[in-house]
């Protein structure tokens, strides 16, 4: 009898019924986030309320523990036209990153803008050769890597820093300039001294 109890704990610990538990992304930005996971990729759309963003929950296996709550890790892709996980010790943008999903539990995951945002739509019939963005306060032409060779039909877009409300230096509040060279050697200019963008700003251009 006793040999029996042991093989049926035994069995119970071998046999724990995996659990489920949940990713919830939460868009506070009024723009679209970007996440991939298990090979599945989600876009979040943006708010006008920030009171009341938008979301998107999946389920994901949290493994099993027939002891304590079942937990699972997860590699995490995820960025924003105007959100991007920011390493301040390494000065640096980060896309990827790690989650534990735990059984009957919701992790969320809260996106808050920390960008100003550029997207170029090609809707011409020609591949967009380079386009560059100019800061006021700096002058020098700056390329704008995703942009090159941009196939017709395409559009990227391309995070900035923002402008401050308030401004504490001199730097703080600047205005950009675009310039976009298609593939026929024309050059589109956009912007002016009234292209000051601000936290979760996004400006758009269109090449017809």
């Amino acid at each position: 009898m006793y040999k029996i109890v042991i093989l049926l704990v035994l069995s119970t610990l071998l046999f724990a019924c995996s659990e489920d538990g949940k990713l919830k992304v939460i868009n506070r930005t009024a723009h679209e986030v970007y996440f991939s996971i298990e090979g599945d990729d989600y876009t979040v759309a943006g708010t006008d309320d920030p009171e009341e963003p938008l979301y998107i929950s999946v389920k994901l296996d949290a493994g099993s523990d027939f002891l304590n709550t079942p937990r699972k890790t997860y590699p995490l892709s995820i960025t924003g036209e105007t959100f991007a996980i920011y390493n301040d010790d390494q000065q640096e943008i980060i896309t990827e990153t790690v989650i534990t999903i735990k059984g009957d539990e919701t992790t969320k995951v809260y996106c808050d803008p920390n960008f100003a945002c550029l997207r170029i739509y090609n809707d011409s019939e020609l591949d967009i050769l380079k386009a560059y963005y100019t800061k006021s306060y700096v002058g020098n032409p700056i390329l704008i890597t995703e942009a090159e060779n941009l196939p017709a039909g395409e559009s990227i877009y391309k995070r900035l820093q923002y402008s401050l409300e308030i401004a504490q230096e001199p730097e703080d509040i600047f205005y950009y300039t675009f310039q976009v060279v298609m593939q026929d050697s024309t050059i589109y200019n956009f912007g002016d001294e009234s292209t000051i963008l601000h936290l979760d700003d996004l400006y758009e251009i269109n090449i017809q």
